[in-house]
């Protein structure tokens, strides 16, 4: 009797394994996997057609990264603002019939640079991404604590970090999901 059950629970393993073998996409071989903050893997997209979905559901307004898992507002309003304009900017902000957006964090927003090619025009972004957006200075939510509590800025086409005193204007670029490293509070 104790056999039998040795060899149940042997069976059942095997099988699990066959069917996690053939249960890989096929494309498993265009991304590279790394170990991401928590306790999850997640893909390196290099193209923006595979990293970006615009979202129907959200009136196209909204595009899923599937790298990070958040969803960008695919056309930010025009003009620029300054740093506290822009919180409420995002917190007010509806996309695709949604609200709960939010300035993004440093790391969320210089997360998406991708390496230009020679001679290539615009925001740093993977080629073939969905998003509208003109190149500059966008705010974040993080605080440059060596520099008095100030918020940071991302250039979207150079992929520079700076600071500023938050009176300067820049673009608001908002984004809805975790605040993984953000110090908003």
């Amino acid at each position: 009797m104790q056999r039998r059950g040795q060899l149940q629970i042997l069976s059942a393993v095997l099988s699990l394994a066959i069917l996690a073998v053939f249960a890989m996409p096929a494309d498993a071989g265009k991304y590279r996997w790394w170990k991401s903050g928590g306790n999850h893997w997640v893909k390196k997209y290099d193209n923006g057609k595979w990293r970006y979905r615009v979202l129907r559901r959200h009136n196209r307004e909204a595009v899923l990264d599937r790298e990070t898992k958040l969803v960008w507002e695919r056309v930010p309003e025009p003009g620029l603002s300054d740093w506290a304009s822009a919180r409420f900017a995002c917190a007010d902000k509806m996309v695709g019939g949604r609200k709960g957006y939010r300035l993004p964090s440093y790391n969320e927003l210089a997360g998406l640079i991708h390496e230009k090619e020679a001679g290539e025009e615009g925001v740093a972004l993977a080629p073939g991404h969905p998003f509208e957006l003109p190149a500059g200075k966008y705010w974040t939510s993080t605080f440059d604590y060596a520099a008095m509590f100030q918020p940071t800025l991302v250039d979207l086409e150079t992929g520079k970090v700076s600071n500023s005193n938050g009176t300067g204007d820049a673009h608001v670029w908002c984004v809805r999901g975790s605040a993984q490293g953000s110090n908003l509070q």
